[in-house]
């Protein structure tokens, strides 16, 4: 009769000791295991089109082309011709942009604005380190990002 409960009480003593690396206390924000304050990476804000690493595409004016992350998990942006927005969804490292709506403009010379877009709605996995955003298709494709200042605004 107590071998059931002794099993029971060690599953569940056993069951408790397991970490959990992101567990955070919700008093201090400190993860429970280190003590250290997690900081989790924020990626609201404005950031520039830099670079990109596939080569059938090609952004003849990369200054104009910029996507502006808010904190409803919304986002807009520039092409170099028309304007885009749309939700986004953020857990860990995965990203996924949801509905991608663009304004039609015809605008010449901008052959690669529909590439972007294919893109943005391909990308999976999203890094921000030392202002540089990297989002990554499931595929490798990526494309990187600088994170505007308020200084690079004016």
């Amino acid at each position: 009769m107590h071998q059931p409960i002794l099993t029971f009480a060690l599953f569940l003593f056993l069951a408790s000791c397991q970490t959990n690396k992101s567990a955070t206390s919700p008093k201090d924000g400190k993860n429970i295991q280190t003590g250290i304050p997690e900081t989790p990476v924020d990626i609201r804000g404005k950031f520039m089109f830099i670079n990109h690493e596939w080569a059938a595409f090609t952004i003849d004016n990369p200054a104009g082309v910029v996507l502006n992350f808010t904190s409803d998990s919304s986002f807009s942006g520039f092409t170099g011709c028309n304007e885009m927005f749309g939700p986004y969804h953020l857990k860990g490292d995965s990203i996924y942009f949801d509905r991608i709506g663009a304004t039609r403009k015809a605008c010449p010379n901008t052959p690669w604005e529909n590439d972007l877009l294919t893109i943005l709605r391909e990308c999976r996995l999203w890094n921000l380190q030392n202002d540089t955003l990297t989002l990554e298709t499931p595929d490798k494709r990526k494309i990187f990002w600088m994170k505007v200042t308020e200084n690079q605004k004016d």
